[in-house]
């Protein structure tokens, strides 16, 4: 067998690596300026420190080739032999921060402290609402005794206390010991989507979506006196779900007996929202990386066993049986890589655009993946 001219093939790697520094770094340079234009937006900012990790592996993997070209042409293959493992080292290192990027993403760091600053400013609300309760209830215990002395300071703790009970963004309600609601803000009726305006008495059982979380607030009450952080889920006036976080103080008469409850419902529906949809991104992504790192590391091999095979199919005739025992190694392994190629086509993933495409191909490409 000849032996084939090697410099085409060393120009080839020395410009394909010279070429992905170049793609790689205006890839990264344009995630950077759409960032600059939206700084709030999750996806740009994913993509571009996505884009800045396969920039360092992509110039790590280049400069590698470039300098391993340089040394064999220079006749330095013993100072390659050297570095190379350094070389490697550095691929692995930055082929693992493209992982990490991609799946420890601090959106997901900032979406959890949210939800712990909305728990404390629900938390908080929920104290000063208690304590003005407190206050008010105290004042009418001895209401005919200190008439003159407290009408300034019962005056104040119900301007306060109005002021928080009509102000909440979140919901505020009152129940009796039957569960049936005897006052809301205007803040909850338009969360279930009624109006204000609307002459309809409520009780628990209707606006909750599921009997069982009914009974759960009715015996946490009854057992605690209290319920910290319940969470629920709400029906609307148009059969809608909620998902909510419930926190209430049951209400005693003198001698102890439970006459009601007040509480407050925080509307967790656009963080539960957010939370999915982060929790499954990542799943995805996580999943089409594993899907191409495998994909990529069987590719190497059977193109290793594609080529040796076609060699060996040159010294042998064309009717001999171990030519057509080689015919079926080439075939079975030109069908290997077609699985290869359909998965890594599949799995790779690109930011959100809006732009016309052909359903057939994309039924096709699912079709093929499918079916293997």
């Amino acid at each position: 067998m000849n032996g084939l001219p090697m410099l085409p093939a060393i120009l080839v790697d020395v410009a394909g690596s010279a070429l992905n520094i170049v793609f790689s770094f205006l890839a990264t340079w344009y995630a950077f300026r759409l960032t600059r234009l939206k700084p709030d937006n999750f996806l740009w900012g994913y993509l571009f420190y996505v884009n800045l990790a396969i920039a360092a592996f992509a110039t790590s993997r280049a400069v590698g080739h470039i300098s391993r070209e340089l040394l064999y042409a220079a006749g330095h293959g013993d100072i390659w032999q050297a570095i190379s493992p350094y070389s490697g080292g550095f691929n692995t290192l930055f082929m693992i921060s493209v992982a990490a990027v991609m799946i420890f993403y601090h959106k997901g760091v900032q979406a959890y402290e949210a939800i712990e600053q909305e728990a404390a400013k629900l938390k908080q609300s929920k104290t000063r609402l208690a304590q003005a309760a407190r206050e008010l209830k105290e004042l009418n215990l001895n209401l005919e005794e200190k008439v003159e002395e407290r009408t300034g300071e019962l005056s104040k703790s119900e301007k306060k206390f109005r002021h928080l009970f009509t102000a909440s963004k979140d919901m505020v309600f009152f129940t009796d010991n039957r569960q049936n609601i005897v006052d809301m803000n205007s803040s909850g009726y338009e969360m279930l989507g009624y109006s204000h305006l609307e002459s309809i008495r409520l009780n628990l059982r209707d606006i909750f979506r599921h009997e069982g979380d009914v009974a759960t607030f009715v015996s946490m009450l009854a057992r605690d006196g209290f319920v910290s952080d319940l969470e629920a889920e709400f029906v609307k006036k148009d059969d809608a779900t909620i998902y909510v976080l419930i926190s209430a103080t049951a209400l005693y008469d003198d001698e102890g007996n439970i006459t009601g409850a007040e509480g407050i419902a925080k509307d967790l529906t656009r963080l539960k929202t957010m939370m999915e949809q982060l929790v499954s991104s990542e799943k995805m992504a996580t999943v089409g990386q594993m899907a191409a790192g495998i994909a990529h590391e069987i590719n190497t091999p059977l193109g290793i066993i594609l080529g040796y095979t076609q060699l060996m199919m040159d010294d042998f005739e064309r009717d001999s049986e171990t030519y057509q025992n080689l015919e079926v190694v080439e075939r079975q392994t030109k069908a290997s890589r077609k699985i290869v190629a359909d998965l890594l086509k599949y799995s790779r993933q690109s930011g959100s655009a809006r732009e016309s495409f052909n359903c057939n191909e994309i039924v096709t490409d699912s079709a093929a993946v499918s079916e293997h």
